[in-house]
């Protein structure tokens, strides 16, 4: 036999060896028509954005469009063939005659019908991010593993805030929050930059806020603390996230407060450090304890000399000791800002406010209280039993870690009636006739997309368990009404 025809008797063997490799590389997904040859796009600052149709059932179908992209921008990059309530779809086709809040039929080459609905969202910047491998799958598997992407941030007129190439790199983040579906992520990008206002920095954090349905508590008590004195509040910003091209709801854009970049002197390689202590929070180098064994762990910076953290140690030992002991607080603590944070904690009810975790950082010799963190179970919202008494606003109960000591002290209980009459009584007032309402009317067509792509995930959970909300506008409801609450009894409290 030649060695020509043992290569063509050869060929159907190899022919039939790859076909049964291929046939079980990877587990065959189920056929989705629309899903595999429909999408959409949008052209923006050079770019095209892609939309993809997310299936909410068998038959029915929505395509969440942000709110710069008027739709007769939007054109179709459909490889198929498909009707539109019987016109036909092709590559390209600008979707000018579609109308956003109308549900249409979709037709396919198998001759399917299926319903297929354009919402749209407004006042709401989108944030699309495509991952290197196009898929979720590996970001999804730990929330350490990052990937590769390419990030383009348009605000809500249409005007491209951020175009970064992929370079760029989106990663998990979280605790509790990372078990939810719709799941928290870090975002780093090339290089510094402002993203919608905020201080120049690589790194951002994109909170999802899985608990909370009305999406609003993180974000209302942020912009609360940023008009306080509380020093380095964390800025945030609403955007509607697409990751490669899906629609994955809305998120909450902030400012990231370990490292640290942006803000060069809250915690700086030569002075300073930043520090999180807490019930969740793990002995992990670095970190010291204290005599009442409350674990300080230190986020920025990682590497520091010993004598750096005996230091720290010392410090805030000596802190610690006072407040027991009802001694002269020592002049190492700023009052001001633990007496800021407290009320902060204490007005909103935050359930994770010195209990599951706290952040302290220590600069120019002096130990400071904050930055604020981590609010999206505060105003009412619970997780699960134990949070469910935090849901009453005329209940007064000091724990945690180190605020039962604080509020007993005689000087700290002082400056905080004074700090609350002069300071935050005033802001309350704003906020509940002014600045609440621009946050909710702000945010509601984005929430009420979110909460479209979520409601399965929100009515399966377990929160509220106290008279729950059904939707997202019954919960801002129900936070204005627990704040307002809130307020007038603290004011009986604190106001006499």
């Amino acid at each position: 036999m030649s060695k020509r025809t043992g290569i063509i008797l050869l060929l159907p063997i190899l022919a039939a060896v790859a076909l049964f490799a291929a046939k079980f590389a990877r587990p065959e997904r189920p056929k989705d028509e629309i899903a595999d040859h429909l999408s959409f796009a949008v052209r923006c600052g050079g770019r095209e954005l892609t939309i993809m149709p997310w299936r909410e059932s068998e038959k029915n179908y929505f395509v969440f469009l942000p709110a710069f992209a008027d739709t007769s921008a939007v054109v179709s990059t459909a490889d198929g063939s498909f009707d539109l309530d019987g016109t036909p779809l092709r590559p390209v086709d600008s979707l000018k005659d579609v109308k956003p809040e109308t549900t249409y039929v979709l037709q396919g080459e198998s001759g399917e019908r299926n319903l297929i609905t354009f919402v749209k969202s407004s006042k709401t910047a989108a944030l699309f991010v495509d991952t290197q491998t196009g898929t979720l799958n590996r970001l999804h598997q730990r929330k350490e593993n990052r990937e590769d992407a390419r990030i383009t941030l348009v605000t809500s007129d249409g005007k491209v805030d951020y175009a970064g190439e992929t370079d760029g790199r989106i990663g998990g983040r979280g605790n509790t929050t990372w078990v939810h579906a719709k799941k928290p992520y870090n975002l780093r990008l090339s290089s510094p930059a402002s993203l919608l206002g905020m201080a120049s920095a690589r790194n951002y954090v994109l909170l999802s806020n899985p608990m909370d349905m009305s999406n609003l508590r993180n974000k209302i008590v942020l912009d609360f603390a940023g008009k306080t004195k509380l020093p380095y509040t964390p800025r945030c910003e609403f955007v509607d996230l697409y990751l490669n091209g899906n629609y994955r709801g809305l998120y909450l854009l902030t400012e990231k407060i370990d490292g640290a970049e942006g803000k060069p002197d809250l915690a700086s390689p030569t002075d300073g450090l930043l520090f999180e202590v807490g019930y969740n929070v793990a002995p992990t180098p670095p970190y010291f304890t204290t005599k009442m064994n409350r674990v300080c762990s230190v986020s920025y910076p990682k590497r520091l000399t010993e004598e750096r953290m005996n230091d720290a140690a010392e410090k805030v030992q000596s802190i610690e000791n006072a407040f027991k002991n009802g001694a002269e607080i020592p002049k190492v603590f700023d009052l001001d800002s633990a007496v800021r944070r407290f009320l902060i904690d204490v007005i909103f009810i935050n359930a994770d406010g010195d209990r599951i975790s706290s952040f302290y950082f220590l600069k120019g010799g002096k130990i400071y209280s904050g930055p604020v963190w981590d609010c999206d179970l505060s105003l009412g919202c619970a997780l699960d039993e134990w949070t469910v008494p935090l849901q009453n606003p005329e209940r007064f109960e000091i724990t945690g870690n180190w605020y039962p000591l604080f509020y007993k002290h005689p000087v700290f209980n002082a400056r905080l009636r004074e700090l609350y009459a002069s300071e935050f009584r005033p802001l309350l007032g704003e906020l509940l006739n002014k600045d609440f309402d621009a946050a909710s009317i702000g945010v509601a067509d984005s929430n009420r997309l979110n909460y479209i792509r979520w409601k399965r995930t929100y009515e399966g959970q377990n929160q509220r368990l106290c008279n729950p909300p059904q939707n997202s506008e019954e919960d801002i409801a129900f936070i204005r009404d627990f704040l307002e609450k809130r307020v007038k009894f603290l004011d009986s409290l604190w106001l006499k």
